[in-house]
């Protein structure tokens, strides 16, 4: 019981959303407001003031890298493989198919969820997953870069540089470097800076799982069930038994196994929404598979958390 006293709050935060959205009570645009929010002052506030303090240790520690990353990698090129070469899928649709299988939303769903339930020394692996997922999408853009200069026949270079910039520009892999560049000076931060920062960074729960109910779109899911139904499977399952069993084979600590773990059973990140419209890659699809992944890792992801609670008892609390 003790376990669901800290979880179901959490998720009554997104079953909160998904009601006032239902209902219609708050204008439209809201959960992009509050997004935008969320994104650009509470959660980079969080990772900077967190990741400041943080040892160089913990913060280079291999075995978190290893054992979510690698699922990340060995995933995603395993259905890229699959879907390029048994389904015969274009370039451009095997890519958005294979990173939507290992896209997490860790900002939005994964950090909160982790800080709320951990406190601050949950934030540190939110972080690095976040700039692992990164990385894929880097990998990503290259790809459908390839795809659109192969159908149009022009060049690729100038949209590679474009997403490396807007990755280095995006304020959650900025406040994380910059975090982990403070903490390699080895000072503390000032009383007045951290308690700033603090209660900035205290919006991002209520906030971002707030948002995430209120954007989950029902009237999408029933388009494309296939694709759904697959996608999702992957990502909100086959992902995180695949971290967990990496986690294992590199002995990573509890409290990184559970948050390896978390960080690859929440739903697909919006970044694909974009890439899709972008690059014209089906973006109602990709639409319906982002609001299906969100609904149903209300339940999976409690799912998930039960279950780690179950293998690591005692660890379920700040």
């Amino acid at each position: 019981m003790e376990i669901l006293g800290l979880l179901v709050p959490i998720f009554a935060i997104i079953v909160t959303g998904i009601v006032f959205a239902h209902f219609k009570i708050l204008p439209d645009g809201t959960a992009d407001v509050l997004i935008q929010f969320a994104f650009w002052v509470a959660i980079p506030a969080l990772l900077f003031s967190i990741l400041a303090e943080e040892s160089m240790k913990r913060l280079l520690d291999p075995g978190f890298y290893v054992s979510f990353g690698g699922a990340v990698a060995i995933l995603f090129a395993i259905g890229f493989f699959y879907l390029r070469h048994w389904r015969h899928k274009s370039l451009g649709d095997a890519t958005m198919l294979s990173v939507m299988g290992v896209f997490s939303n860790t900002a939005f769903v994964a950090l909160p969820v982790l800080h709320s339930v951990f406190g601050h020394k949950a934030v540190l692996p939110a972080a690095i997953a976040t700039v692992i997922l990164i990385v894929v999408i880097l990998v990503t853009t290259v790809l459908l870069e390839r795809a659109q200069s192969t159908e149009s026949g022009s060049s690729a270079g100038s949209g590679v540089l474009s997403g490396v910039r807007h990755a280095l520009l995006n304020p959650v892999i900025l406040s994380t470097l910059l975090g982990v560049a403070y903490a390699a000076t080895g000072w503390s931060l000032p009383a007045v800076a951290k308690q700033y920062l603090s209660l900035l960074g205290a919006a991002v729960t209520p906030c971002a799982l707030f948002a995430i109910g209120l954007s989950i779109k029902v009237e999408d899911i029933g388009k494309d069930l296939s694709a759904i139904v697959g996608v999702s499977l992957v990502k909100l399952i086959v992902l995180p038994v695949l971290v967990l069993l990496l986690a294992f084979l590199v002995d990573l600590t509890p409290i990184m196994t559970i948050s390896a773990v978390v960080c690859a059973a929440v739903p697909v990140g919006k970044t694909t929404f974009v890439l899709a419209t972008k690059y014209q890659q089906h973006p109602a699809r990709v639409a319906a598979i982002i609001s299906a992944s969100s609904a149903a890792s209300v339940i999976t992801l409690l799912l998930w958390l039960l279950i780690l609670a179950h293998m690591y008892p005692g660890t379920l609390s700040k």
